[in-house]
């Protein structure tokens, strides 16, 4: 499906760099809100129309101006790699919703974090607003507050959508899962983008949807053959860094991070060696003597097989092979690990890049932490673009 060309203005609260690409490949015009210095640098590098300001100080009217209103408030206190501060705080931002229903004001501010309450900035500026067309996205653990936000939205007149999306049944050769909100007010009911790849199924990888492709490998993403070294859904990292994974910045920064270890064959219970130990025996047969490549993390049981560790007495493992979708990459991922006393394998910017399917990592500005870090907490452009062509005609 082709679109028309459009010179629809969209608002992008939060912006990063993610929904812009998405935004351009459609051809709408966006305006971002971000804060972050290095973001801004970035986006000025590609082009792109920034505000640098706090959402929580921009007056109620201001998404009055566009027709679509894009919204990625901060996701560090609610993120499973943080404190949980935000999570602890749930209650309390969804009597927030509460009192905004039935009030029309958002109380602002409060104790602890003052991330956390942005979660709401959205929200405000929309009822203020009144956009044709908004979308938000935050980590999976939000979903209840979009849910209560949506309530809001269907008494102001929208129809509204909320779920988990998925990232690799659009295309992404990452398994990175978000929440999201749509609303839309032009008569046609909110809904999701209809997937056109598909679902990877952690526990039957085999298993493939029917009527779609299949899920994109990371192997295929960075153009890696079974001896390539692989690769890992993209975050910016911890508390500290700013994004959701799903294991803490103490575990990850331990000696176990990422390793790479040989899989020989593809049952459940295969040998895996570490590359810095002896291969497991070869096999006879074409089927079983298939040693490859497979990725490994210091968590199981959130998409991954269990495999065992090479350090006695270790917990297990978990195990993606390089065929299969990329797990979570953070904003650190630079700092995974072969061994523990080998030397690191880095994960490049230009890499987790095209994991995000980002077209342009060479002209991210800053630091490498912070190159990372922007990759990391950006939506995949190639999602944002199936998600933003919901709101455009049809040519």
């Amino acid at each position: 499906m082709r679109y028309a060309q459009s010179m629809t203005l969209a608002i992008d609260l939060c912006a990063g760099i993610g929904w812009s690409v998405a935004c351009e490949r459609l051809g709408i015009s966006e305006l971002g809100i971000e804060i972050m210095d290095e973001a801004v640098a970035t986006r000025t590098s590609m082009g792109m129309l920034t505000q640098q300001v706090s959402i929580a100080d921009l007056p109620d009217t201001y998404c009055a101006q566009a027709p679509i209103q894009i919204a990625g408030p901060p996701c560090q206190t609610f993120s499973a790699a943080g404190n949980g501060e935000g999570r602890r705080m749930l209650d309390e931002v969804l009597r927030r919703v509460s009192v905004f229903a039935t009030t029309g004001t958002l109380i602002k501010g409060g104790e602890g974090d003052p991330r956390t309450w942005l979660v709401l900035e959205p929200l405000r500026l929309a009822v203020g607003g009144m956009p044709m067309y908004i979308v938000w996205e935050q980590v999976p653990s939000v979903l209840p507050v979009w849910e209560s936000c949506a309530r809001v939205l269907d008494t102001a007149g929208y129809s509204t959508w909320t779920g988990i999306l998925h990232s690799e049944q659009y295309g992404v050769p990452q398994t990175r899962k978000r929440a999201f909100l749509m609303a839309r007010r032009d008569g046609i009911p909110a809904g999701p983008p209809v997937p056109t790849h598909s679902k990877y199924h952690h526990r039957t990888p085999e298993q493939l949807d029917s009527g779609v492709l299949p899920w994109v490998s990371m192997a295929t993403a960075l153009g890696w053959g079974v001896t390539g070294r692989p690769s890992f859904t993209i975050t910016g990292g911890g508390s500290s860094t700013g994004g959701a994974d799903p294991y803490g910045r103490a575990a990850r920064e331990s000696l176990m991070d990422e390793l790479l270890a040989y899989r020989n064959g593809s049952h459940e219970k295969a040998a895996v060696r570490d590359e810095v130990y002896p291969a497991p025996t070869v096999m006879f047969g074409a089927r079983s003597n298939d040693v490859r490549w497979v990725q490994r993390s210091n968590y199981t049981g959130r998409g991954v097989r269990s495999v065992p560790s090479p350090v006695p007495g270790s917990p297990p493992l978990g195990a993606r092979e390089m065929s299969e979708p990329s797990a979570t990459v953070t904003g650190k991922g630079h700092h995974w690990a072969i061994a523990p006393t080998a030397s690191s394998i880095r994960v490049t910017v230009e890499e987790a890049a095209i994991l995000q399917t980002f077209p342009r990592p060479d002209l991210i500005q800053g630091s490498q932490g912070k190159r990372y870090l922007q990759v990391g907490n950006m939506v995949p452009p190639l999602l944002g673009e199936a998600i933003l062509s919901m709101f455009l005609e049809p040519k």
